[in-house]
């Protein structure tokens, strides 16, 4: 829901109007921050809405989004509103939509063909309001417009804002200050879970707990996160805009949650890699970052997260048949130190697949 979309849902709210918002890019939290129920699907809004009002531009998928099999969703007597482009329309069925009232009326500015010819139905059907595309052919709104794109990129570069993107979800600033220090991290661990991780990854399941879930936009830590998983493949020019679609291109679906499991420190990102069948875990504290293959077991140094806290790394080859079983060993400035291992995200303290008891000893971190 871009810049013109949020304007409108105030005014409807201002009115008294229940606003349900649809759009592929569209957050809930982002949806709420507006003041608009958040819509899974398109259809959603098909059902429920009295009024309804489109703000996009014209691509492969949205070109006649509404048309016949769209208005049969509709509730009868609806309302439609169009001020962005004509072709989003489907001229001859909204026609029909009016003639038979499911439709009860329609106002419109953009038309397929501009300027509307003289003789076009549109003109005689009494239940539909024209004006015409006027909005931005002024030298006023011209120097507008220009003005208004180098803000644009001027924020975005300077602030890390993502304000009317087609393609990305709306970032404010004050939302990036939150999770820059993350996408760093984020991308570490998306790199290093590469490595690990065996061929064939179809899925990525991504937990936020602790203060991680507070975050009001978890999206641009997750496409960090794919962005170093796919960092190591032979894809070309992957970023930060087109990595969820590389990802689904390549057969890799994503699940986000965020955590409400009582945790003892600050913060967590836990990464679950299923690879045929196979899984890969890696989570992550303040403290420690864990990562679990095979019968290998380590805690590296992160980068980002918090910088007031100086880290370090160790690692454990679990007791198999035959081998001894080593010890900790601590690297850093806290070299020597230990603390009881804390319960890691999942695992609630129990003896399990990642081979700790409850009081085990642990290298330390975290040293202020």
């Amino acid at each position: 829901m871009g810049r013109i979309g949020t304007e409108v849902a105030k005014r409807a709210i201002a009115f008294g109007m229940k606003v349900v918002a649809y759009d592929p890019y569209l957050t809930e939290d982002r949806a709420k921050a507006v003041g608009a129920e958040f819509a899974p699907e398109v259809d959603h809004v098909y059902r429920v809405a009295d009024f309804i009002t489109v703000h996009m531009p014209v691509t492969k998928e949205t070109k006649e989004m509404l048309n016949a099999a769209a208005f049969a969703k509709m509730k009868p007597g609806v309302k439609i509103v169009n001020c962005a482009r004509g072709e989003i329309i489907s001229e001859t069925d909204l026609l029909a939509a009016l003639e038979s009232k499911k439709v009860a009326g329609a106002a419109l500015d953009v038309y397929a063909v501009e300027p509307l010819p003289v003789d076009h139905p549109y003109r005689k059907q009494a239940n539909l309001i024209l004006t015409p595309h006027l909005g931005a052919s002024t030298e006023e709104a011209q120097e507008k417009c220009g003005i208004e794109v180098a803000e644009v990129i001027a924020g975005y570069l300077l602030t890390g804002e993502v304000r009317n993107a087609v393609n990305l979800p709306y970032l404010d600033a004050k939302t990036y200050g939150q999770v820059k220090p993350y996408l760093p991290l984020g991308e570490a661990l998306g790199k290093l879970l590469a490595q690990l991780t065996p061929a064939g990854a179809d899925r990525l399941y991504i937990t936020y707990g602790g203060n991680a879930r507070q975050l009001p936009n978890i999206d641009p830590v997750t496409r960090a996160i794919l962005r170093g998983f796919l960092s190591t493949s032979n894809l070309k020019d992957v970023n930060n805009v087109n990595v969820r679609s590389v990802a689904a291109s390549i057969g890799i679906t994503v699940e986000e949650k965020k955590s409400d499991e009582p945790v003892t420190f600050n913060e967590w990102v836990h990464v679950q890699v299923f690879s045929n069948g196979k899984k890969t875990d890696f989570g992550g504290r303040h403290v420690f970052w864990f990562a679990e293959q095979s019968a290998h077991r380590a805690a590296v140094q992160p980068v980002g997260g918090d910088s007031r806290r100086r880290h370090i790394a160790a690692a454990e080859q679990r007791g198999q048949a035959g081998h001894r079983r080593p010890s900790w060993h601590a690297a850093g400035e806290a070299q020597g130190e230990h603390r009881q291992h804390e319960p890691g995200p999942g695992h609630g303290g129990r003896a399990g697949a990642d081979g700790f008891k409850p009081g085990q000893q642990a290298a330390a971190g975290g040293a202020e």
